[in-house]
């Protein structure tokens, strides 16, 4: 107990005593060391510095003696840059407190020796103008030979709570920090000494060329310089940034250029801390994508030669490994993602010429392997180039881009993709962007399925290879749309320039597949009309189609084809058929021909065909007995050949406009067949009906021609099973028709003999007269419901005047061999031949033989056969 108070006593004596002694030396020292450390600092500073306020003391600093500097102000030199940058530069430092310590047994001994500068509650702006000169050069050597009572032998520098602020306008830099503490300590009146440097700054800002490396970062320091004269080597010394923890090893040579050389290594630091500390000019771009997992090794060389007035060079190596990064917008991870690269601010050493170049990376994105190499440039205007390696499920590229345009994306892919253009189209990417220059991809598509936003047509199963480098290149691609199957070599251009600028894109290819059935590909030109419950029709305006076509097997509405083979080519609102050839309707036909669709938006069809033994019943089948109701598929049979030539317009229904149905026809029938045709069955009257409702004939030539709505039927002859006939007429698509016939009268009274004698059972034998010199004219007029059968007398004076021209051509000719007669003379050796009465008689040659010059009336009482005059009618 006694050993305790005498501890007391000792501790309260001895701070008597201090306070005494302080008080003494205060007293005694206070206006010399005052007014003698005020002449130092005139002798030795340039700038201009105003002190409120001047203290000495003992304990504030004790064991040290110091004086105290209360606010503050540092100048710059005059004639300095008001301004550089946004700051004003007027002012080198104000400090609330500026302590300058000394020895307290070298005070008393009268040698004012400083050892000591510490600096609290400062704000230090330092500047370098862009000629390189700094306003913080400030400290001059003494002039005159008076000997200084003062010396300088500076232990330790301490800056607390202050805020400094250093702009470089030649390097472009701009460092905003906050001081909490900041010590240098060493012996810096050697040459050679030890330098220990210790701070704890927070970081507001560090900007290198409107780049912000730095902002409000937590900074600590623990340095170790070995200086040698001027230059400075650091070993094992620690940066830490926020919990990043780096090794900085290397030296600062401060003669002459002025070098650097530093070394700064961070090993398996946490990527999560390391993604989060970025610069912001990244890291505003990735803003949603969190490190979870990993690590991140670096070595970064900061090298250089002027440093006060030029960058360093800055190199690093980096490596990534075992990484797993969350993107919270998508709502993607990415795992297994390993990455090698190298960091440089380039040959000019500032952002638009830094690179950093992933040398290796891989990753899993989803179901989705990537790998390959990547090379950033430019911090201001980030250009990347990219050659990358990936096997794809391809919903992950939908779900991580983001593309609007596509409305449906799935299957697998193996693609080699190269990009070389902007970050910002890069990140927000769209369909289109692929058909610029900037992407080269090689695609290799198995089991896709591929739809475009507000198109019903969908593509399925598609493999094969796509080439895509503005323009879409195709090689053995297969897909499916429906039932349809498609396999497509050829290319699209002018892809960029559609999806743009609505420009026309252009396709060259050609098309193989199995079977294609086009109304189902008619959801292709489909749109919907609000006003019409039927679907309206469009061809596309923007684009142009040129395709070689091999088609197996083919079909829209009733007709179907197979073999097809030939061109088709398409610009806005027309297609064209170049030698289309196929098989069809038991035959095979080659035809070409032009879709067009006008302004109004009705469809101009004109079609030319060469038809070679063609099924009639299927042809008037497949084509809706092409528009018309007077003959149908079910009245014909028979092949058909010759050439169809076909133009007629449709509205944007797909309804015919009948008025502009224009044809003409060069045909051929073999083995026809004519099946209850209604004009034909109004010679029942001399015909037995069975025999008409079922006419066949071996061969048939004619030339029909289609307009306004009637078909012309010019005179033709049928050698049928039923009776020889030449036919001609006209049918309108009303059904009305005009038919002219001629036939042989000895067929007509041979069928009513027939008919006569099956009637009345009984069986003479009648013959026909074999001759067929004697023909009847008659006219077929109504509809199938109501019509009539006449005697054509304007045919048959039609008839007998060509038969006498003729017959004066032939006698003439004989003349004119036989005697030389002139043309004149011949003219009177023909008589004209007087019709004296309207009876009309027939006569017989047999009878002619045997009764010169009589005439006879045949005359049936069992069956009467009357033709009467073009006025009245038979039925």
């Amino acid at each position: 107990m006694q050993t305790i108070k005498s501890i007391v006593v000792g501790l309260i004596l001895g701070l008597v005593i201090l306070l005494i002694t302080s008080g003494l030396i205060t007293y005694f020292y206070k206006d010399e060391v005052s007014l003698y450390l005020v002449e130092e600092l005139n002798d030795h500073i340039s700038a201009k510095i105003d002190v409120e306020k001047v203290n000495f003391s003992i304990l504030k600093k004790f064991p040290k003696a110091s004086v105290e500097l209360e606010n503050v102000v540092a100048y710059s030199p005059k004639g300095y840059f008001s301004k550089i940058q946004q700051f004003n530069t007027d002012t080198l430092f104000a400090a609330q407190s500026v302590f300058v310590q000394f020895n307290l047994a070298d005070l008393l001994n009268k040698n004012y020796q400083i050892t000591d500068i510490h600096l609290n509650r400062a704000d230090i702006r330092l500047f370098v103008d862009h000629l390189g000169d700094a306003n913080y050069i400030f400290w001059k050597q003494k002039t005159g030979d008076k000997k200084s009572e003062f010396t300088i032998d500076l232990k330790g520098v301490k800056i607390t709570n202050s805020e400094l602020l250093y702009c470089n306008n030649v390097t472009k830099t701009t460092l905003i920090t906050a001081i909490d503490n900041l010590d240098f300590e060493g012996n810096f009146s050697h040459k050679n000494y030890l330098m220990k440097i210790q701070s704890e700054l927070f970081i507001n800002q560090l900007e290198v060329d409107k780049i912000n490396y730095l902002k409000n970062k937590n900074v600590q320091t623990n340095l170790k310089l070995n200086i040698i004269d001027k230059l400075y080597q650091i070993e094992n010394g620690i940066l830490t940034i926020e919990n990043l923890k780096f090794i900085v090893d290397g030296e600062i040579d401060n003669a002459g250029n002025k070098q650097i050389n530093l070394l700064i290594k961070g090993n398996k630091l946490p990527l999560r801390s390391v993604l989060h500390n970025l610069p912001p000019s990244v890291v505003k771009d990735f803003s949603t994508i969190k490190g979870q997992t990993g690590d991140v090794s670096i070595d970064l060389n900061i090298n250089g030669n002027d440093i006060s007035v030029n960058r360093p060079q800055l190199q690093a190596g980096f490596l990534v490994e075992n990484a797993s990064i969350f993107d919270k917008k998508r709502n993607i991870g990415i795992h297994d993602f390993f990455v090698e690269g190298s960091y440089t601010n380039g040959a000019n050493k500032d952002p638009v010429s830094t690179q950093i170049i992933f040398e290796n990376f891989n990753a899993t994105i989803k179901n989705s392997q990537l790998n390959g190499k990547l090379k950033l440039t430019n911090l201001h205007d980030p250009q990347v180039n990219a050659a990358l390696f990936t096997r794809l499920n391809l919903e992950d590229i939908n779900a991580f881009f983001n593309v609007d345009t596509i409305a449906l994306l799935s299957g697998y892919a193996e693609a080699n993709i190269n990009y070389n253009g902007k970050y910002a189209k890069l990140k927000n990417l769209q369909f289109a962007d692929l058909f610029t220059p900037n992407y080269l991809v090689d695609l290799t598509l198995s089991d896709a399925v591929f739809q475009i936003k507000d198109n019903p047509v969908k593509l399925e199963g598609i493999n094969g290879n796509i080439q895509l480098n503005r323009n879409l290149k195709a090689q053995n691609l297969s897909f499916k749309i429906q039932d349809n199957d498609f396999l497509i070599n050829g290319y699209i251009s002018q892809l960029f320039d559609y999806f743009h600028h609505q420009k026309m894109f252009n396709v060259n290819a050609s098309v193989v597949s199995n079977h294609i059935n086009l109304s189902q590909l008619s959801l292709l030109f489909k749109k919907d009309d609000e006003k019409n419950a039927d679907p309206v029709y469009r061809l596309p305006e923007k684009v142009a189609l040129s395709l070689k076509l091999d088609i197996k097997n083919f079909e829209v509405g009733k007709f179907s084809a197979t073999a097809i083979r030939g061109d088709l080519n398409y610009k806005p609102r027309m297609i064209s058929l170049h030698e289309i050839s196929f098989y069809s309707m038991d035959g095979y036909v080659k035809a070409g021909g032009v879709i067009t669709q006008k302004f109004n938006n009705d469809f101009l069809v004109r079609m030319q065909s060469r038809l070679n033994k063609i099924n009639m019943h299927q042809l008037f089948y497949s084509f809706n007995n092409f528009g018309q109701e007077f003959i149908s598929n079910k009245n014909l049979n028979g092949n058909l050949s010759g050439e169809v030539f076909f133009s007629s317009e449709w509205n944007d229904r797909l309804q015919i406009n009948k008025k502009t149905i224009r044809s003409e026809n060069n045909i051929i029938i073999m083995n026809g067949e004519l099946i209850n045709f209604e004009p034909l069955l109004g010679l029942s009257k001399f015909i037995d009906v069975q025999e008409l409702q079922h006419i066949k004939f071996s061969t048939l030539k004619n030339q029909i021609t289609i307009k306004d709505e009637k078909v012309y039927i010019p005179q033709m002859d049928i050698e049928s099973s039923a009776m020889n006939i030449a036919a001609s007429g006209i049918h309108g698509f009303d059904n009305n028709f005009t038919y002219h016939v001629k036939v042989l009268l000895s067929d007509v009274i041979s069928g009513r003999l027939k008919r006569s004698v099956k009637r009345h059972s009984e069986y003479e034998n009648v013959e026909d007269d074999g001759l067929g010199r004697t023909s009847l004219f008659l006219l077929i007029e109504g509809n199938p419901e109501d019509y009539k059968v006449k005697y054509d007398r304007k045919a048959a004076r039609e008839e007998l005047k060509q038969n006498m021209q003729q017959e004066k051509l032939t006698l003439k000719q004989i003349f004119q061999e036989e005697f030389s007669w002139g043309e004149n003379d011949s003219s009177t050796l023909i008589k004209k031949e007087k019709q004296t009465n309207n009876k009309f008689e027939i006569e017989w040659e047999e009878d002619k033989e045997n009764k010169s010059g009589e005439k006879e009336t045949i005359q049936n009482n069992e069956q009467k056969f009357v033709i009467e005059w073009e006025e009245d009618t038979i039925l």
